[in-house]
């Protein structure tokens, strides 16, 4: 997946299979070792007393919970519609993440694995019936790419909580975070995808660019949807 980016989804289209783990195999089992990693770098932030703010529209979060804060003005705008029940239910589950002692970053990836999980599949249909299509190539095709580029998308994630937990961030952080890899990663599923569908170099930049906007802002409103989700649920009785 790394070092030869479209050699193994080429191989897999073109049924030589039985020597490869299957594509759905390599990403849970890659996934699996992501989420079971990132957890160790988050901080949970507690005062010790349990319940540690009121959820009202003022309130001000302590450090570590500002992201839960976005769906606080959601409870105004419920109770100004009369929607009084699902005001209270999202408040409870607001409450329940602080007695749990829950930050944002902890919601927040919680939500990731979900959030890709249901993605992968429509992301496929996108590449199948806009981006990319042509009649030799299937639904599953697209599948198996898409299973293969999210792989290796946490390879990558993988690689930097290495490097985090070496204190190298510290070293390069800056260098790492905001010039390197992102021209890394652009520039790796540029090739990939220029590999495995062999259009033109012009016309795969432009499709990588569209597909990854596409993709970040479509993850974004899903991981928001998730963990508004995820409030009610604590909100409700016995969760």
């Amino acid at each position: 997946l790394l070092f030869k980016p479209g050699f193994l989804t080429k191989e897999y289209w073109d049924g030589r299979r039985s020597r490869y783990i299957s594509p759905i195999r390599i990403y849970l089992v890659i996934s699996f070792i992501v989420f079971a990693i990132l957890p160790l770098s988050l901080t949970i932030v507690s005062d010790g007393n349990g319940l540690l703010f009121e959820a009202t529209e003022n309130t001000q979060l302590p450090d570590g919970y500002e992201g839960i804060g976005v769906f606080i003005p959601l409870i105004k705008t419920f109770e100004e519609n009369g929607d009084l029940e699902i005001a209270r239910i999202l408040k409870e589950g607001i409450e329940e993440t602080q007695r749990r002692k829950m930050t944002a970053e902890q919601i927040f990836f919680s939500a990731i694995p979900t959030s890709m999980f249901i993605l992968m599949p429509i992301f496929a249909v996108f590449l199948y019936l806009i981006l990319f299509r042509n009649k030799e190539l299937s639904y599953v095709h697209h599948l198996i790419t898409v299973f293969h580029l999210h792989s290796t998308a946490f390879i990558f994630i993988l690689i930097f909580l290495i490097f985090s937990k070496l204190g190298l961030l510290d070293i390069f952080g800056n260098v790492l975070l905001f010039y390197f890899w992102p021209i890394f990663s652009i520039s790796y599923f540029c090739y990939f995808l220029k590999i495995i569908y062999n259009n033109s170099w012009i016309i795969t930049v432009i499709k990588t660019l569209v597909l990854g906007s596409i993709y970040l802002v479509t993850f974004f409103f899903s991981i928001l949807y998730i963990m508004f989700f995820a409030m009610v649920l604590f909100g409700q009785p016995n969760i």
